[in-house]
C-alpha cells in the first residue's frame, strides 16, 4: 500500500488495506457482551455518528471473521445500508455488511478519503436500481480509482465541503421554520377574515 507522490489517482487497493468484517455466533453467550463496540450498518447514522448498539468479547471476535477496526478508519456500509459511510471514532468491530480502510494517515486525511466513498457509495446505488445488485464486493471496492492529492489539498477540500454542507443545513432550517411562520400566518389571515 504504497502511495505514489507522483500520481493523484489510485486504484483504492493498492493505497488502502481493504479489511472485511463478521459477526460472532449470536447463540454463544460468551461472544457478546464484551468490551469491543460492534456495529452494523444499522448504527451508522452519519460520517461522525455511529452508535454501537452491542460489544463483543475477545473470544467472539477470536472465533468469527470480525476484525479489530482502527480509530479514524474509513467505514464503507457495502450491503445493508449501502451508501453509508463513518470514520470509526475508536477501536471497534463490524458486520460482513461493511469494509473498514485502512491508510496511511500522515498522507491520506481520512474525512476527504470519506467523502470519495460516499460519492462513490451514491454511484452504485443509482448502478444497483433496476438490478439484482445488492451492494459493492470487496473486489469492486478495491477496484475503485479515488483522486489523492497533496495532503494539504486534501485537507481544504474536506473542510469546505464540510462548511458549504453546514451551510446547507442551516439554509434548509431556516427555510423550513419560514414556512412553519408563513402556515401560521395564513391561518390567522384566514381566521380574521371569517370574523
Amino acid at each position: 500500500m504504497t502511495l505514489s507522490s507522483t500520481k493523484q489517482i489510485h486504484r483504492l487497493g493498492d493505497i488502502c488495506k481493504i479489511v472485511g468484517g463478521g459477526t460472532p455466533k449470536t447463540s454463544e453467550t460468551k461472544y457478546w457482551n464484551g468490551d469491543l463496540p460492534w456495529i452494523s450498518g444499522a448504527d451508522i447514522f452519519g460520517m461522525d455518528d455511529v452508535r454501537p448498539r452491542k460489544a463483543i468479547t475477545k473470544l467472539g471476535l477470536e472465533n468469527s471473521a470480525a476484525n479489530i477496526t482502527p480509530a479514524g478508519s474509513v467505514i464503507v456500509v457495502t450491503r445493508v445500508g449501502l451508501g453509508k459511510v463513518a470514520i470509526a471514532p475508536y477501536d471497534l468491530a463490524h458486520s460482513q455488511d461493511s469494509q473498514t480502510l485502512i491508510f496511511d494517515h500522515s498522507k491520506i486525511n481520512a474525512r476527504f478519503l470519506a467523502w470519495q466513498m460516499k460519492k462513490l457509495a451514491e454511484q452504485f446505488i443509482v448502478i444497483s436500481r433496476g438490478t439484482t445488485i445488492s451492494g459493492i464486493t470487496k473486489k469492486q471496492l478495491a477496484d475503485q480509482q479515488v483522486w489523492i492529492p497533496h495532503y494539504s489539498v486534501q485537507t481544504k477540500i474536506a473542510k469546505k465541503l464540510e462548511s458549504n454542507l453546514h451551510h446547507t443545513e442551516e439554509l434548509r432550517d431556516f427555510t423550513s421554520s419560514l414556512a412553519e411562520e408563513i402556515q401560521i400566518l395564513r391561518h390567522s389571515i384566514i381566521n380574521a377574515a371569517c370574523e
